[in-house]
């Protein structure tokens, strides 16, 4: 999807590392630490409970602390010194109540650990019956000077089944298209839809079309455009009304335009359990093509291609990774990703339908017709690996001798090289401070930081 932004050069602000963004989101949680203490007065030795960061409650202190030690640490008779339980079980009376005690605790233990399981499941397992999707495609606008896209194979049309599929109720999901996408009924459809969602419930939203960053402003100002173009839907009104409105456990941000990191950016600044995945960095353009969005589908169909670590689910982190990679290698521009507020890296998004197979997803060059092209393996066999070409429809799939393939190896400048990067059809002087995936992060001599900008090799030039 392509940009509407304008103005000088800008540098953008780098995409924000997941794993910081993760660290930052924890900070400040603390562990619960119960054990049995002695406790030594007038030459009596006591064993008593110790509780730490369990609850402000001296009450609840008291009356809790001994049941979770004995969770935690076992049987807490068992630390008794040995002269006070030859003591004791030399009374029958209390040898039964220690018996019965101990099987009652067993009990306990066992209950508390399924409850705690089940809790920890729900909060890094997402819950498709508990989720609610606000999605926006808009492929056409009243301004015949935009871009505009064909209706025919929309993948954020395959997007909303795939959750539907998944199992989000359809009474849980709007999907606002072309000329249902104005301003107006966008911000009157919202609210109202968001306030029906429950607190432990989750939401989606997904925007699809041009995005604009205001390069005159100092703020850099984001928005998503609308079918009647002349409204502004800034990013900030939509992390806005969802403050106001959504009273539910997390929030999932995605969009496939230009700019569309913005949603990344304004996550970290923001409260609240949310996560943003987008298809571009906040300074970037992006493609006309739909492949984040079939990123997207992939990852709610549960494929394989997203489990990078064989165990049959797919990670926030495994989607973003997958995002990542696939974005680089087919339409060269670098996505973005971020979580806070408690959102785990580790949320479990899908199972997956099979095996990731060996050298599935890999990145190749291969030969066709005396030329080098990129190319995916999507499965092998002896001699012979099958690869689809990005860019070109699935008829073109085919078998071909491993003989004529390589590894892919983009060209690229070091990092700290002194070059030209080429932006709106001017070039400017910049410097490369980092170089991932065959992709650049300049930054523009003379402009803010916030404005670095991912760009590929064709976009640079030595200076003279």
């Amino acid at each position: 999807m392509s940009s509407t932004g304008s103005g000088a050069a800008g540098k953008g602000s780098g995409m924000t590392a997941l794993a910081e963004t993760t660290a930052k989101a924890q900070r400040g949680t603390k562990k619960e630490n119960h054990f049995f203490m002695r406790k030594v007065s007038a030459g009596n030795e006591q064993i008593v409970p110790r509780v730490r960061n369990f609850t402000s409650s001296p009450t609840r202190r008291n009356r809790l602390g001994f049941i979770i030690a004995s969770v935690n640490d076992g049987n807490p008779f068992s630390r008794l010194p040995d002269y006070v339980l030859g003591s004791v079980f030399s009374h029958g009376i209390l040898a039964i109540f220690v018996s019965w005690y101990r099987a009652m605790t067993f009990r306990l233990s066992l209950l508390v650990g399924v409850f705690c399981s089940f809790v920890h499941s729900e909060e890094v397992h997402w819950q498709p019956a508990k989720t609610w999707v606000f999605a926006v495609g808009v492929l056409k606008f009243d301004d015949a000077a935009l871009a505009t896209w064909p209706e025919e194979g929309r993948s954020d049309a395959d997007m909303i089944r795939a959750l539907e599929k998944r199992g989000v109720p359809p009474e849980q999901v709007i999907f606002l298209k072309n000329e249902q996408a104005t301003h107006e009924n966008i911000v009157k459809k919202l609210g109202p839809f968001l306030r029906r969602a429950r607190p432990d419930d989750t939401l989606i939203f997904y925007y699809a079309g041009h995005g604009s960053r205001d390069y005159s402003d100092p703020k850099r100002t984001c928005t998503f455009v609308t079918y009647d173009t002349k409204s502004s839907w800034t990013v900030t009104s939509l992390f806005d009304a969802v403050e106001r409105n959504f009273g539910g456990r997390e929030v999932i941000y995605t969009a496939d335009c230009c700019h569309s990191g913005a949603l990344v950016e304004e996550v970290v600044r923001r409260d609240g359990r949310s996560a943003a995945l987008t298809s571009a960095h906040v300074s970037s353009t992006s493609t006309g093509n739909w492949t984040f969005t079939q990123c997207l589908v992939r990852l709610f169909e549960g494929s394989p291609l997203l489990d990078f670590n064989g165990d049959r689910q797919v990670t926030f982190a495994e989607a973003a990774k997958h995002v990542t990679e696939q974005m680089a290698f087919i339409e060269g521009q670098h996505a973005a990703q971020s979580v806070s507020g408690g959102f785990p890296a580790g949320f479990v998004m899908a199972q997956t339908s099979g095996p990731r197979l060996p050298r599935q997803g890999e990145f190749i060059e291969a030969e066709s017709e005396g030329k080098w092209w990129k190319a995916q393996v999507l499965r092998e066999r002896e001699g012979e690996v099958f690869v689809t070409w990005p860019g070109w429809g699935r008829k073109y799939d085919q078998w071909l001798p491993v003989a004529s393939t390589r590894p892919f190896r983009p060209k690229t400048f070091p990092v700290g090289s002194r070059v030209q990067a080429k932006w709106q059809k001017k070039w400017f002087d910049s410097k490369v401070v980092k170089v991932e995936l065959g992709l650049h992060l300049v930054h523009y001599e003379g402009f803010p930081d916030g404005d670095d900008e991912w760009v590929k090799i064709d976009r640079l030039r030595a200076r003279p």
